[in-house]
């Protein structure tokens, strides 16, 4: 149970950085002339990038933040604003 939530939580924090429903329109705009084939092999890179993004920041976030001197609940806490009691 622990291992999904955490699996859970790393999705939840990290579908943000991809965000792929923001991606789509600017997508479908800068691709509108291209024929379908070659949006369908443009749309399976950006998808195979963002899939990559999200391994290499699941895998190196942690050492990224320990270099900058942040900790996880300093992430938490300022990614949640609404939750801080004042």
């Amino acid at each position: 149970m622990e291992v999904a939530k955490s699996i859970l939580l790393i999705l939840t924090a990290l579908f943000p950085i991809v965000n792929p429903l923001g991606g789509s329109p600017v997508f479908f705009v800068l691709t509108r002339e291209y024929p379908h084939p070659v949006r369908r092999i443009l749309a399976r890179h950006v998808a195979l990038n963002s899939f990559i993004l999200l391994i290499a920041s699941f895998v190196i976030g942690t050492h990224i933040l320990h270099f900058f001197g942040i900790s996880i609940p300093v992430v938490k806490w300022t990614a949640a604003p609404k939750s801080r009691k004042k």
